[in-house]
């Protein structure tokens, strides 16, 4: 179900992908918007910003904070910002169930071999698996599915599938798995054949048929969906590493010495342009990663752009480089909320620095995805207006839809 990513790791590609995102033919994709969820990996890993993702789209394609395809991306960012407030208290219920279900703390093995026998499920997990990408209501459908019909924590959905997409994103996915599962306040989140848009054929997807009521009830009990056996070739995991692959690490292993230096560390988060005047050292705090563990195809892209911007790369554990950083005459970095790299680079007295254009945050708490577009409506009233250049292309592609609607095989 599709091809693998084959995503280069660099700015000119990031570009290329961004406005790919605002094409006519995008909406005619069997998967509509897949390209916005190529484009997070590298707003993920700073490749871009997301302010210039949103003032280029604004400018080149005439879309405005209105546009569902910017809304789109801004969720991500919104997820940030309630990382920002919430801390690690995103990692637990936001609110607690009004049920109290026991559910599975591991992911059973033909969820894990894409073999459950139900159709929308099983096509999902080997997507994920060959391309490191989901479309975002293909990541709600596999939510539901593991944590309502088959009783597995959402924490333990949300960090497997973490694993696996080249552009997952900490607070964006665990936020999204609290909302599917119910512990943020609203209601839970199910699909049936109907609000799925599905017709299924055979036992295999019987599932499916239930009334959203049955689903409901099913949710809301003990019981469990019953799986068959694994077939005769189910999809085999990748596996999950915390260590980068060997073969990824033989280049700039060898670290310089930081005398009277000003040095920028590098960290998975902030692989935008090579900073100016500075020594430049990727870093890789190996407790975060035994913690979360990458596939190695988002190895190969994370070390790939490390190896193109940075002078030398790091890998360990970052409370243990004391003595090498105080060497320079200034440390500084990227600001991150990633847990480990975090703490690790204040203890070491990193000067934290914020993204250049980052999107300014309310300062407070938005309590919903709305409260915080409408903030950002004030504080950018740039993006409200496109430019002229952005109506006409707005224009052209909305003649291009229109055409390729009345005549599709033109």
């Amino acid at each position: 179900m599709g091809e693998p990513a084959n995503m280069a790791p660099t700015r000119f590609a990031a570009i290329r992908c961004l406005l790919q995102a605002t094409r006519p033919s995008m909406a005619r994709e069997p998967h509509p918007l897949l390209q916005a969820e190529r484009l997070q990996a590298y707003i993920t890993h700073g490749i871009l910003r997301m302010e210039e993702v949103l003032n280029i789209w604004n400018q080149r394609a005439g879309l405005t904070l209105n546009d569902h395809l910017c809304q789109t991306a801004l969720h991500a960012s919104y997820h940030q910002h309630i990382w920002r407030h919430r801390g690690e208290g995103i990692f637990q219920d936001i609110q607690k169930r009004s049920h109290t279900l026991q559910y599975q703390s591991t992911i059973p093995a033909d969820i894990r071999m894409a073999a459950t026998g139900v159709l929308p499920i099983d096509p999902c997990i080997r997507q994920l698996y060959q391309t490191g990408f989901l479309h975002h209501t293909q990541m709600q459908w596999l939510a539901a599915y593991i944590v309502h019909l088959r009783k597995i924590d959402w924490r333990v959905g949300a960090r497997w599938m973490y694993g696996h997409l080249l552009g997952g994103d900490l607070a964006h996915l665990h936020l999204a798995w609290q909302k599917v599962a119910g512990t943020t306040g609203q209601a839970p989140m199910l699909f049936n054949a109907d609000t799925m848009g599905l017709s299924p054929e055979g036992d295999a997807a019987a599932w499916l048929d239930y009334p959203f009521a049955h689903m409901v009830e099913l949710a809301n009990s003990p019981a469990t969906l019953p799986h068959p056996v694994l077939r005769p070739l189910p999809q085999r995991e990748p596996p999950l590493l915390a260590h980068p692959p060997a073969k990824n690490i033989t280049q700039k292993a060898t670290l310089p010495s930081l005398a009277h230096a000003d040095v920028c560390l590098i960290h998975p988060w902030s692989l935008g342009p090579r900073p100016r005047q500075s020594l430049a050292i990727g870093v890789l705090h190996l407790p975060f990663h035994m913690r979360f563990p990458w596939s190695q195809t988002r190895w190969e892209f994370v070390l790939a752009r490390m190896q193109q911007i940075c002078d030398a790369i790091w890998i360990g554990d970052l409370n243990h480089c004391h003595r090498w950083l105080e060497e320079a005459n200034t440390v500084y970095s990227q600001a991150t909320l990633n847990p480990g790299y975090r703490e690790a680079l204040d203890v070491a007295g990193v000067i934290s620095l914020e993204a250049s254009g980052a999107l300014p945050d309310p300062g407070y708490p938005c309590a919903s995805f709305d409260g915080y577009l409408q903030h950002l409506r004030r504080a950018c009233p740039n993006l409200m207006t496109a430019p002229l250049a952005g109506q006409i292309a707005r224009l052209h592609r909305q003649e291009a839809a229109v055409t390729k609607a009345a005549y599709p095989d033109s």
